[in-house]
């Protein structure tokens, strides 16, 4: 992808690291923003993050200022600013953290959605039991380098994981 012009990264969703918001902002207005940055009129924008928002059941926040929030809900704040062009590719880097249940719950339907309508999503997390519930195909990764590849309706997927990780250590020594 580093050789993709700009309007390839227009299908393109991300939340790493931290979630996209502007302290200052509401919430409706990050999520706006975010859908202008990607091109969106005005008026598209805002029929978008309304819908986002209420999919990902932040009503209740839309009006409050994104720096209020809590970590979980900054999540689904950053999650919506992610999907709400309607990206056909979603890198995601841990999207449930900081959620309690039902926002894992919540943010799971969605990205099952997601991909249902056909994006393609690849999702970085230690959490081997919650990517069993969504994932198609787990990789695992060691050190930069894909060392196999887990089924997500295999047994004991933890115990598997490990081993593919200390057989990987094992050869580099």
């Amino acid at each position: 992808m580093r050789q993709a012009r700009p309007a390839a990264w227009t299908a393109v969703g991300h939340l790493v690291e931290a979630p996209f918001g502007y302290a200052e902002l509401t919430v409706t207005e990050t999520v706006q923003i975010a859908a202008r940055l990607r091109g969106m009129t005005p008026a598209d924008a805002a029929a978008q993050a309304d819908r986002v928002i209420e999919a990902l059941a932040l009503g209740h926040w839309a009006a409050q200022r994104a720096g209020t929030l809590s970590l979980g809900n900054r999540q689904r704040l950053g999650l919506a600013c992610a999907v709400v062009h309607g990206p056909r590719v979603l890198v995601l880097d841990e999207p449930a953290n900081g959620l309690d249940p039902a926002g894992v719950v919540l943010v799971r339907e969605h990205l099952l959605g997601l991909a249902a309508e056909g994006a393609g999503i690849l999702v970085s997390s230690h959490h081997l039991d919650e990517m069993a519930r969504i994932a198609d195909r787990i990789s695992v990764l060691h050190r930069g380098r894909v060392v196999g590849t887990l089924a997500p309706d295999g047994a004991d997927l933890e115990r598997a994981f490990f081993a593919m990780v200390y057989a990987a250590d094992a050869e580099s020594r």
